[in-house]
């Protein structure tokens, strides 16, 4: 059994979108995630414009999960006040003092590191967090943060969450020895490319009208972006076709390997995500973490070598 833990991911939660628009819900949701053994949660302050969170909030078996959130540039500048305000807003949302990690959902560029970093440890002070996250930064970056903290003895950053998956590994050559020394463990997001890796090209242009890649939508302006080119629409008719022939479904090789034969190990986790019951259940099923044999590896890696020329940058 792998030790990657599994957490979910709430982008499919917003009273304005049409997944999962109600508390009622959402509490589906949860209790398909605790009876198979999920109990961690990941949100954020922009995940439905805050209402993500407060669906979180007006749910009973929402006490049962350990959740973390993140604040965002793209909702206001990183500044020392605004920091504490997104995060004072999100625990209101929840209804919660405390998250476990609390993160910075992507560099703010504009705002000195400094003093972002100074506002997350006065709520690590206070007690509005257990860990501190980074997401979205490249190495660089990572360590720029993680010296401002270590000089200042503020708390340190200890998560990262990044994009990783068969075709988004080019953080596996700077950002994961990076991490590893710093003794910062990796959540996954994206664990099969948005359902890139389990549709057919076909099936990913006929969606830009409607679905993850629709490009009507700011999400799918971005998921087009980051995949939707001639290398990876190759790569991805030989993957699957080796998977037929192999008789597995590409969701249980792209989760299992990322459980079992990627570079994420023991306090590492990967986020699944949903967006509506159906495919809930499906990938639970497909992440189980079986192991896969040397056949499976070796056309997971074919498919890298295939992509690597115009694979997705893994971070913002």
């Amino acid at each position: 059994m792998s030790k990657v833990k599994r957490t979910f991911g709430t982008g499919s939660f917003n009273k304005k979108g049409e997944r999962f628009k109600t508390p009622e819900q959402v509490s589906q949701v949860l209790n398909i995630l605790k009876e198979n053994g999920i109990d961690e949660l990941d949100t954020a302050r922009l995940y439905g414009e805050g209402t993500s969170e407060e669906l979180l909030g007006e749910t009973t078996e929402f006490q049962a999960f350990t959740v973390s959130t993140k604040a965002n540039p793209m909702i206001s500048k990183l500044t020392k006040e605004n920091t504490i305000k997104q995060c004072d807003d999100s625990l209101k949302a929840m209804k919660r003092s405390s998250v476990d990690i609390f993160y910075i959902h992507a560099p703010d560029r504009e705002t000195p590191f400094e003093e972002t970093a100074q506002a997350i440890n006065d709520l690590y002070q206070r007690g509005s967090f257990k860990r501190f996250g980074l997401s979205n930064f490249t190495a660089e970056e990572v360590q720029q943060m993680y010296d401002i903290c270590k000089e200042k003895n503020y708390v340190l950053p200890s998560v990262y969450q990044g994009n990783y998956n068969p075709i988004t590994r080019k953080n596996e050559q700077e950002l994961f020895p990076l991490l590893r020394k710093l003794g910062i463990h990796f959540y996954a997001y994206s664990p099969i490319a948005g359902g890139f890796l389990v549709k057919t090209p076909d099936q990913i242009k006929n969606s830009q009208a409607n679905g993850r890649f629709d490009t009507s939508t700011m999400a799918g302006q971005y998921y087009t972006s980051l995949y939707c080119n001639e290398t990876l629409f190759s790569a991805l008719e030989a993957f699957q076709d080796r998977c037929k022939k192999l008789n597995i479904k590409p969701s249980e090789a792209c989760y299992s390997w990322l459980l079992n034969h990627s570079l994420l190990k023991e306090g590492d986790a990967i986020i699944l995500g949903a967006s509506n019951l159906e495919q809930l259940h499906e990938n639970l099923r497909d992440s189980r973490g079986v192991a896969l044999n040397a056949d499976v590896i070796q056309a997971l890696e074919d498919l890298w070598k295939m992509a690597e020329k115009d694979a997705p940058k893994y971070h913002f």
